[in-house]
């Protein structure tokens, strides 16, 4: 039985136990939930121009108020299955420290919404900023794994910082290199070459391919990779 079970009172059945899985000599036996999996969802901040006025204003740094719940709520019960909302809402009950009621509101949200990676990192995040790290750390690697679509990068940021913090600096480079590959892809893709110039380059290479060429590629990536430092 996953942490979202027992965190939403979903009882195992009467004589069944928790199955052990293992990869080689890896035991990933309550490591993280492996029934969270997003879905396709298209909408985005702009499916609802109340929700998108609500959250600039909340973030707003001269809104003292912040009133902006009643349209989250609202929200909620109008999209049900969209995450923002829920996201929003848990976010304001956190910051007015009434984190359980965060905690439960995020938690209806992964059982309902498409998209659920979000707000499993968003609930690692409050685990994490009220000092446990246990359970931040399960819900941060459902994120990771909940992520079909590779959108979110604040997980592997988090853990990359963790693995530091334990030595770990290999696990922490890759952690690192994962979150800014997610952040390249959301911000950085729209600017590389079009598909038609793409293809120019390599028809063009192709055409003129020769072993000579062959070796100067090879060489100069021989050089230059272990001189010039990773992005």
């Amino acid at each position: 039985m996953g942490i979202l079970d027992k965190l939403t009172g979903k009882e195992p059945k009467t004589g069944t136990e928790p199955v052990t899985e293992t990869f080689g000599s890896v035991d990933i036996t309550g490591l993280f939930d492996p029934n969270v999996r997003d879905e396709k969802d298209f909408r985005n901040i702009n499916a609802s121009p109340l929700l998108q006025e609500a959250i600039a204003d909340y973030q707003d740094p001269g809104n003292v108020e912040k009133r902006e719940s009643f349209i989250f709520d609202s929200e909620m019960k109008m999209m049900s299955d969209f995450y923002l909302p829920y996201y929003w809402a848990a976010t304001y009950n956190f910051d007015k420290d009434n984190t359980e009621e965060a905690k439960k509101i995020l938690l209806e949200g992964i059982k309902n919404c498409k998209v659920k990676s979000v707000l499993c990192r968003r609930l690692g995040e409050f685990y994490f900023l009220k000092g446990d790290v246990k359970d931040a750390l399960y819900w941060f690697f459902t994120a990771v794994m909940a992520d079909t679509g590779y959108t979110d990068y604040h997980s592997y940021s988090y853990l990359a910082y963790i693995y530091e913090a334990y030595g770990m600096i290999k696990e922490s480079e890759w952690s690192l290199r994962r979150a800014r590959g997610i952040i390249y892809k959301l911000l950085m893709q729209p600017a590389e070459y079009s598909e038609d110039k793409k293809n120019k380059i390599i028809d063009i290479a192709e055409k003129n391919k020769s072993d000579e060429m062959a070796r100067k590629l090879e060489d100069f990536y021989q050089y230059s990779r272990p001189r010039l430092k990773n992005l």
